[in-house]
């Protein structure tokens, strides 16, 4: 696969792995496996524009994943009302042109996994669990399934209704069960998962 994938050297490995569309599509055409149209493909569940305009505005302003090497943060932006992603307590930029990396939906999936090779790769077997989806103020314990040709589902864990997402950016977290998210809240519901 050394044609479809590239390393830079501006990171260290594994982060500093790259692919692009092309290479993928050209790799798919020469192992002849089967495609299907974008509107064929699984997808969320998106808010429709009456269910954005309706959104009120939570007050879980930060949330932090501890993750073993570095923590990885997002703060609420009310001016531009999306989360800012920080890493190891810095602002996280693109590396193309400077921009700061925002949210509006941060999803958090809980995940058994399993260390292999000297810490370097890990194993994991998805299929569902528990979970967080942080948006527009608001933090929303989850149970979420991934299934084939379905794709992912994210349920509200106490009441059992589908979560939707904001349509836009949405940020994908994997964390280990042992790492949950603490999140800042203004009520009395509590600021740890």
């Amino acid at each position: 696969c050394s044609s479809t994938f590239w390393r830079t050297k501006d990171r260290k490995a594994p982060h500093n792995l790259y692919t692009s569309y092309a290479n993928l599509a050209a790799k798919a055409a020469d192992r002849s496996y089967a495609t299907v149209p974008v509107s064929s493909c699984p997808s969320f569940d998106f808010m429709t524009a009456d269910d954005v305009a309706a959104l009120t505005l939570g007050g879980s302003s930060e949330l932090t994943i501890p993750y073993t090497y570095k923590e990885v943060t997002y703060r609420w932006d009310g001016e531009n009302k999306n989360y800012q992603r920080y890493s190891a307590g810095n602002l996280h930029t693109d590396a193309i042109d400077n921009s700061t990396v925002t949210a509006d939906n941060v999803v958090v999936l809980y995940q058994p996994y399993v260390v292999m090779d000297d810490g370097v790769l890990l194993d994991m077997t998805m299929t569902g669990g528990e979970g967080l989806v942080l948006q527009y103020g608001n933090a929303i314990k989850i149970n979420w399934t991934l299934s084939d040709g379905k794709g992912f589902a994210f349920t509200d864990a106490a009441t059992g209704e589908t979560v939707k997402l904001i349509p836009g950016k949405t940020i994908i977290q994997i964390a280990g069960t042992d790492q949950k998210a603490n999140y800042t809240v203004t009520s009395d519901e509590g600021a740890a998962e």
